[in-house]
């Protein structure tokens, strides 16, 4: 297979959870297809200015945690760090909805996601929000690495400073 050099910007979209090429995209790469249509899940592709898609992730908000999953890259464009783009554009996004944090299971890519600072933990360590989801007990083998980020306080903060609250009137 050919692969791709990847030029210009990526635009994060919305994908339905039984859109063709996403469920393909997890296919191929391995991943579950079950659990993307759960009622906290949001999926979500990387695309090009053409509006084609190069990869595609997603994550399932558990109250102030999240559960990162279904991270592919399309084949062609693989070796190019567009996984690593995506999963920073998705921690930006659960940063803007203060989530603290992010937990997520591999079964071969605990390398890539420590290089974007997660750190493995011990399955019982996970909260029982991830234990309980089907990704933990079904999805994948109880040889998965759970790995886990915190969210950095001072990026939170500087959202904050960019999107500040409403404040109450005080009159």
């Amino acid at each position: 297979m050919e692969t791709r050099r990847f030029r210009g910007r990526l635009v994060l979209r919305s994908v339905a959870p039984d859109d063709a090429g996403f469920v393909a995209a997890l296919q191929e790469a391995g991943l579950p297809v079950e659990g993307v249509d759960g009622p906290q899940a949001a999926n979500f592709m990387f695309a090009g200015k053409d509006g084609a898609p190069v990869a595609y992730g997603g994550y399932t908000v558990l109250g102030d945690i999240a559960l990162l999953r279904s991270v592919a890259v399309l084949p062609h464009w693989r070796g190019q760090r567009l996984g690593s783009r995506l999963v920073t554009a998705l921690i930006s996004q659960l940063q803007g909805i203060n989530i603290n944090t992010i937990y997520l299971l591999t079964e071969d890519a605990d390398l890539f996601f420590a290089e974007l600072g997660f750190a493995a933990i011990e399955r019982g360590e996970a909260p029982q929000a991830v234990r309980e989801t089907g990704y933990f007990t079904h999805h994948c083998s109880g040889e998965a690495i759970v790995m886990m980020r915190v969210l950095d306080e001072m990026m939170r903060l500087n959202l904050e400073d960019i999107h500040p609250k409403p404040r109450p009137n005080s009159g």
